[in-house]
Order: structure tokens, then sequence, then C-alpha cells
């Protein structure tokens, strides 16, 4: 238990260059992946309009709901990855 307590202070650590776990391949990913949707999601919003509402409600929710670690997380990327694609073109197009 008392590694338990060390790993929990330790979790200020999160996100800081001094992160013992922040240089995996796992963590530059889900990095990467957060970057990425934060620009489409930037880069759809001036095109938005009462039409394309209900599109963009669905291309921004689904992120939130992949949980998991390595295999488990990466399954459920690549599940939303199509259904992301789709909706980014049928946006595009309605802009």
């Amino acid at each position: 238990m008392p590694l338990l307590g060390l790993l929990a202070r330790a979790k200020a650590l999160r996100g800081t260059p001094l992160d013992p776990f922040g240089r995996t391949a796992q963590r530059r990913r889900d990095r990467q992946r957060a970057a990425d949707y934060a620009r489409t999601i930037d880069a759809l919003l001036p095109t938005l309009k009462a039409q394309t509402l209900g599109l963009a409600i669905e291309l921004a929710a689904p992120p939130a709901g992949v949980r998991g670690f390595g295999p488990v997380r990466e399954a459920a990327v690549a599940k939303l990855r199509p259904r992301e694609q789709e909706l980014v073109t049928t946006l595009a197009l309605a802009g």
C-alpha cells in the first residue's frame, strides 16, 4: 500500500517534464490525438451552422468515451476513426 500512496502523490507530475511515463509511445499518441482533435474542432467552428450542429455534436462527443489502456484504447480509437473521417468530410462539404 505505501507504493500506491507514492503513486497518488506523483499524480502532480503528470504532463510535466518530470512525468516518468510521459515519454512512452502511448502517451505521445494520446497527446497527438488530443492535438488533432483540437485542430479539427477549431477548423470546423467557423463553418458551424444550425443545419450542421447535430453532425458537429456527433463529431465532438466520441473522444470523451475512449477509455482503457494499450490495446483496449487503440481498438476504441480505431473503431471511431472511420466515422470521424466521414463526419469531417460531411461537415466540410456542408460548410
